[in-house]
C-alpha cells in the first residue's frame, strides 16, 4: 500500500456515502468504543497497532507480525 493513502473498505460500490449513511441514524449513545466494553488487554492492543501500521503501509504484514507483542 502506497504511503499516505486511505484504507479502502471491502466493497465493490466506492461510494463511501452508501456504504455508512445505513448507520447515520443510529443514536450516539448506542455506540461503544472497545475501550467501553472493556476490550483494552494487552493482546487486542497489539492487534490494533498491527492493523494500523499494516493498513497505513508503515509496516509489512511480516513486519507486523514480527513486532507483535512489542507494540506500545
Amino acid at each position: 500500500m502506497a504511503q499516505g493513502k486511505g484504507l479502502m473498505s471491502p466493497t465493490r460500490d466506492l461510494s463511501f456515502n452508501s456504504m455508512y449513511a445505513a448507520f447515520g441514524d443510529i443514536p450516539e449513545s448506542r455506540i461503544l468504543s472497545p475501550e467501553e466494553i472493556g476490550l483494552t488487554d494487552d493482546a487486542v492492543i497489539q492487534m490494533r497497532q498491527a492493523v494500523y501500521g499494516v493498513g497505513t503501509g508503515s509496516m509489512t504484514i511480516d513486519e507486523a507480525v514480527a513486532g507483535y507483542g512489542s507494540f506500545g
